[in-house]
């Protein structure tokens, strides 16, 4: 017999009684917040489309209790498809006139496809759906063993939903945005928790980790984060503070992220950005920054140099893969240099202020990169900044390099900074970089 793919053991599991537990908390004054506890019922049904495999009616029933001391009952119906040739399952609305027909229940919209992906105790899914302009993520969290004794079963599950009612309302007072990528966040919304009628305890078998899911869970976040950033129509600045390797390690869930925050951000089109800081950012992160030509990785919109070429401030504080301790070949690092010199000069036609800073260790110099003994004789030219007027440059290894030829390379230059030598002479901090003490007008 063959064995089933995780998520169509997840589907299997998910026949039966369940209680159920859900937390609401609202903040629109028509809708109470409270708890709602009840029962949730999984139950098979003949599948109403060829492509369909197997179709589960979920059904709820159960009493709310508001912070406000009343006493409701609720119930809710949606139809769950499992498409086998796809392994994916999906969640659909029951058509309005068919909801109290009990057995006759039909198919009507889709609420969202689930989007699997194994965590270390965990299964995973995501969904996402478009209502009224508004958009709401479900967060599935799948308790399977993966590893199981014949007879085991899943005997919990949860799911949050999440809006972006609350952050519409703050997004028009927000001008300045920090997303932190590679960091540990906590989550907060809407949560429901199920539990098998009858059963107390829960397997503890350990999970061994499987491929990625057919349909990456990246293109439901890219699409969360387009969302995201269109309600943020009053940024003017957006800092990423990135918390990647810097080494050479390849693509990461890192990269994976900077990417769907790139294409998010060409999908939206935020209307007043005009500052982009990446505080700190790695080699490998800013090579998956890059959106000029055809370097850049992932789908971008034909329009996505309107978004860059808007901008007229980069703060570039990249920590320096090129350092001995990181161990890059040759080719790596003529690799790196060449990305990076493409990087900057897809910039060159159109900032007015540039700050660009090694961290870790010493570099060469950011306008000259063509003139690296691994470039030279290469197609590189020479970039000149024709709209730079400030600049500020630190943690190079030859600052006089940087002063002789600013003014060639930004002719429409009025400041130029750079850190003073006590800074310059070590591994610069972040803090040392933000300190206005530590730069010296040139």
């Amino acid at each position: 017999m063959a064995r089933k793919s995780p998520t169509a053991a997840i589907f299997a599991a998910l026949k039966g009684s369940w209680r159920l537990k859900r937390s609401l908390d609202s903040a629109l004054p028509n809708f109470p917040s409270g708890i709602f506890e009840g029962t949730a019922t999984f139950t098979p049904k003949e599948p109403s489309a060829h492509s369909v495999a197997a179709e589960l009616l979920y059904s709820e029933i159960g009493e709310l209790r508001t912070v406000g001391g009343l006493t409701l009952k609720a119930n809710r119906k949606y139809i769950y498809r499992y498409d086998a040739d796809e392994d994916q399952i999906s969640a659909w609305f029951v058509k309005e006139d068919t909801k109290n027909e009990d057995g006759k229940e039909e198919v009507d919209n889709l609420f969202h496809h689930i989007e699997t992906e194994s965590k270390t105790q965990h299964w995973i899914g995501r969904g996402e759906h478009l209502c009224d302009k508004d958009m709401y993520w479900a967060m599935y969290d799948f308790r399977l063993p993966q590893v199981a004794e014949e007879g085991q079963e899943m005997n919990m599950w949860g799911l949050r939903f999440k809006t972006l009612d609350q952050l519409k309302r703050v997004s028009i007072f927000c001008f300045n945005l920090t997303i932190k990528v590679g960091y540990d966040k906590q989550k907060k919304g809407t949560r429901v928790s199920f539990s098998r009628n009858g059963l107390e305890h829960r397997s503890s078998v350990e999970r061994r980790r499987e491929d990625r899911p057919r349909c990456p869970i990246q293109a439901t976040a890219r699409r969360e984060w387009a969302a995201i950033f269109s309600s943020f129509q009053q940024l003017t600045e957006l800092t990423l503070v990135v918390g990647g390797d810097p080494g050479w390690l390849g693509r990461t869930d890192i990269e994976e992220t900077l990417i769907s925050l790139r294409i998010a951000l060409e999908n939206a089109q935020p209307y007043n950005l005009l500052t982009v800081r990446l505080t700190p950012i790695h080699g490998m992160g800013m090579i998956h920054m890059r959106w000029s030509s055809f370097g850049a990785f992932g789908s971008s919109p034909a329009t996505s140099y309107q978004l860059w070429h808007k901008l007229s401030m980069l703060d570039l504080q990249l920590r320096n893969p090129l350092l001995p301790k990181f161990q890059l070949s040759l080719s790596q690092q003529v690799m790196f240099k060449k990305l990076l010199y493409s990087y900057l000069r897809s910039f060159s036609t159109t900032l007015t202020s540039l700050r660009f800073v090694w961290l870790d260790g010493l570099g060469p110099n950011p306008l000259t990169l063509e003139l690296e003994p691994e470039l030279q004789g290469g197609q590189q030219d020479g970039v000149v900044w024709q709209r730079l007027q400030k600049l500020w440059v630190g943690g190079v290894l030859t600052p006089h390099s940087v002063v002789r030829c600013a003014r060639q390379r930004c002719p429409a230059l009025t400041s130029f900074k750079t850190l003073r030598s006590v800074a310059r002479d070590s591994a610069l901090l972040l803090s040392e970089v933000g300190d206005s003490g530590a730069w010296i007008e040139v």
